[in-house]
């Protein structure tokens, strides 16, 4: 069955590829900022299924005809980080990640990492499944050296947080409390296995 991933991250893709699936990368085509919540989980959730949605809608009518009678599956996926009670942006520039970090040392930021998995059969209403995860991760007492060195080595300037847990970043960390380790990563793979299994895709025994 043709699985599209609806995110341009290499990270997600990574991710997927440990469930034997070897996702279509489609950039979702929606505007983030314009899809805010009180509740950042659900933020995080209303951004992964617009992107999911807008992904399928597209794909479909540009692949009318034949492509059309074949089923397929769109994953969409958001995170969102929430810092003394308001979300962190990606820090963008290497003072801003520097700033985030220094700010987090020794304290505890939580992660809501949203899934949407849709699958669209011709002439059928799209079948859905959701999930949000929540990683508490705390942060290591951390000298300015040490920030100022990861920030150097990682470039972590895309990631929300300032830091890439699946490599180095992990170093900066005190604990991590989550039902789903790979959550943190940008995919609670986990409830995406649990998905695709319901919305009939058995990643074991599709190989």
């Amino acid at each position: 069955m043709k699985i599209i991933l609806a995110s341009t991250s290499e990270y997600r893709a990574e991710q997927i590829r440990k469930l034997n699936i070897d996702p279509i990368i489609i950039a979702p085509r929606v505007d983030e900022k314009s899809l805010n919540n009180p509740s950042f989980g659900y933020t995080a959730l209303i951004r992964a299924r617009a992107k999911a949605q807008e992904v399928l809608i597209r794909h479909h009518s540009e692949n009318k005809g034949s492509n059309a009678r074949h089923p397929f599956i769109v994953i969409g996926c958001d995170q969102v980080a929430e810092f003394n009670g308001q979300s962190m942006s990606k820090p963008g520039d290497t003072n801003n990640a520097i700033s985030q970090l220094t700010q987090m040392s020794g304290k505890e930021v939580l992660f809501h990492t949203a899934l949407c998995i849709m699958k669209h059969r011709p002439e059928e209403t799209p079948k859905v499944f959701e999930s949000v995860d929540l990683t508490k991760v705390k942060f290591r007492e951390l000298s300015s050296d040490e920030i100022n060195a990861y920030v150097e080595q990682e470039s972590p300037l895309n990631c929300a947080g300032s830091f890439k847990s699946e490599a180095l970043g992990i170093a900066l960390f005190d604990r991590i409390q989550t039902d789903d380790p790979s959550a943190l990563i940008g995919i609670p793979l986990i409830a995406l296995n649990k998905g695709l299994i319901a919305l009939g895709y058995n990643s074991i025994l599709a190989v």
